[in-house]
């Protein structure tokens, strides 16, 4: 066997032979710790419990497929599909979790590479985007990402002060000066101190 692969939590069981082998290899030992939901009864605590399960499960099978989509583009992945399988340290409840494969050190091609400083951050950079790459699409409430991603498109008005020229406030917006132009209407590269023009809100 030889190359990456990723795994995500199934509850049904495994989708591959190799994640059934490595299921077997892992849950040697029970998963400690848990979730503190409070004074709740024990019905109300395994529906919340299952919720959590269920959004975790969902959350990692849509990032593990980004990851290891990245993950492909860099090197030999065993499988294009992602895995699932029931690992025990996949099974938190309330974080999504993946298991990241980076090669089989029995194989003397992947033993190599993974010694390779060079192939190791290549790797490193391809789960990190692909995390990252995620999170941005689908940012969690109350955090940077989202405010941010909730500023795009979004026009705040600006006013021309001393000093101003097209192109200083094109760079300080990300614009092209012929993006700016176009955002106001404007026939030349000439402003004017007081004029208010149009610009994107700065995440």
């Amino acid at each position: 066997m030889r190359g990456a692969g990723v795994y995500a939590l199934s509850l049904r069981g495994a989708n591959s032979e190799l994640s059934r082998w490595l299921q077997n290899q892992e849950n040697s030992a029970d998963l400690a710790g848990g979730v503190d939901l409070g004074d709740v009864d024990d019905e109300t605590r395994q529906v919340l419990l299952n919720m959590s399960m269920e959004s975790a499960i969902r959350i990692s099978m849509q990032a593990g497929d980004g990851l290891l989509a990245n993950l492909s583009r860099v090197g030999r992945v065993h499988k294009k599909e992602l895995g699932l399988a029931n690992f025990v340290v996949l099974r938190s409840p309330d974080i999504p979790s993946l298991l990241v494969e980076t090669g089989f050190l029995s194989n003397q091609q992947d033993a190599k590479r993974l010694a390779n400083v060079r192939e190791q951050d290549r790797i490193a950079e391809a789960v990190y985007l692909g995390i990252r790459a995620y999170f941005e699409r689908n940012p969690p409430a109350n955090t940077y990402l989202f405010w941010r991603k909730q500023q795009e498109g979004r026009l705040m008005t600006i006013e021309v002060t001393r000093g101003d020229t097209l192109s200083e406030i094109a760079n300080r917006y990300g614009l092209t000066v012929n993006a700016l132009k176009e955002l106001n209407d404007l026939n030349s590269d000439v402003i004017r101190l007081g004029q208010q023009l149009q610009v994107p809100v700065r995440p």
